[in-house]
């Protein structure tokens, strides 16, 4: 299950946005199936280090023995990115995909207090057909063109089917009398048919669309899992946009949690960076002595008279007695001022700020990576 769970996070013809990076057969839309475990690899993707932030704020999972968190922090709602179907006892699900571009503007617009979010839309990775929501349910179409009176060209398949499902569906249409014959010269990851009709047969754009199955609708289910593990039920009418303004509330206080950790591991560097210059020059000056100390002595004097952090103290104490130069003092100017300037910035900063250069990153790398 393990194996499977990660073929289908790694197929980059049924993501919008892969987690995972592939490295061999995964499939493709024309024929899903990947090879075995045993023959296939996969690495994180490129874009999992912009998408997946705050990794030392995930929750711990109850189980001590459980290792990975709770759950993880993406800046996007993964659910809505690369969509989600599948049933268990009395529960279903089935969200479609939506394009990753439309959603990370409606957040970085949503982050605006002056801005209005414009709705997302469905969106499936390389499909060229079309796609429309309805009130209840949504519905697929696929694309043709007509080849004088007795052929029909088909360029697109609604997303569900592969070649040997739709090579099934034909041959039927052959037995029944309904079609003559047809062609299939899918290739590339591609749909491509060629429909060979009976001479005199006149079909309307509603039976193409109806005897070759280029429609196809599906209900909207909008049922999700919380944070807390619960079942998680959202309206047909709103439930898209309710999702993301659930999300971009959920995500946008980690992001202040990560801004006030920053000036507090900011603060204590300071206070580091001064504690040792001020002993540097103490060791430099013959101020003070390393003759005749104890480890106990010393410990002592860095946090009492230099006011060294405690989580510093013992490297400054590992450190050589030859590293006690004009030169490290000189260095540690600069390095104060470096951290004086990150420290105001962190100050002055807010939460919707940061998430928005997030969300700016992640577009930056998804155009480049796409």
């Amino acid at each position: 299950s393990a194996a499977a769970a990660l073929t289908a996070m790694a197929a980059d013809f049924s993501n919008n946005l892969p987690i995972f990076e592939g490295d061999g057969n995964f499939g493709n839309v024309l024929n899903p199936a990947a090879a075995a475990p045993r023959y296939i690899f996969a690495r994180l993707s490129p874009l999992f280090e912009y998408l997946f932030k705050d990794m030392d704020l995930c929750p711990k999972h109850e189980d001590p023995e459980h290792i990975p968190p709770k759950y993880y922090l993406p800046i996007i709602p993964m659910v809505l990115v690369n969509g989600i179907k599948g049933i268990a006892t009395g529960y279903s699900t089935d969200i479609p995909p939506h394009d990753p571009i439309s959603i990370i503007k409606w957040l970085i617009d949503r982050a605006n207090p002056n801005k209005i979010p414009e709705p997302i839309s469905p969106k499936y990775y390389g499909f060229t057909g079309k796609v429309e929501e309805h009130t209840g349910y949504y519905s697929i179409h696929g694309k043709y063109e007509r080849i004088g009176s007795t052929k029909i060209h088909v360029t697109e398949l609604p997303r569900g089917y592969t070649c040997s499902s739709y090579d099934s569906h034909l041959k039927k249409l052959m037995d029944k009398g309904i079609i003559l014959d047809f062609e299939n010269n899918s290739r590339m990851n591609r749909f491509d048919y060629v429909i060979i009709l009976k001479r005199g047969t006149k079909w309307t754009d509603e039976q193409v669309r109806k005897f070759l199955k280029l429609n196809t609708t599906h209900t909207w289910n909008l049922t999700t899992v919380s944070t807390e593990g619960k079942i998680q039920e959202w309206s047909k009418d709103t439930g898209i946009h309710d999702i993301m303004e659930a999300f971009y509330k959920f995500r946008i206080p980690f992001i202040q949690q990560r801004i006030d950790n920053k000036i507090v591991y900011l603060e204590t560097l300071l206070k580091y960076q001064k504690a040792l210059q001020k002993f540097c020059q103490d060791v430099i000056e013959n101020k003070f002595s390393f003759m005749g100390i104890t480890d106990a002595d010393f410990r002592n004097t860095l946090l009492t008279v230099y006011e060294c952090p405690e989580q510093y103290v013992n490297r400054v104490m590992d450190m050589p007695v030859r590293r006690f130069t004009k030169d490290l003092f000189a260095k540690l100017e600069t390095e104060m001022k470096e951290t004086e300037k990150d420290l105001n910035y962190y100050r002055k900063t807010t939460k919707e700020k940061e998430y928005v250069l997030d969300l700016k990153e992640l577009l930056t790398a998804y155009n480049k990576y796409n």
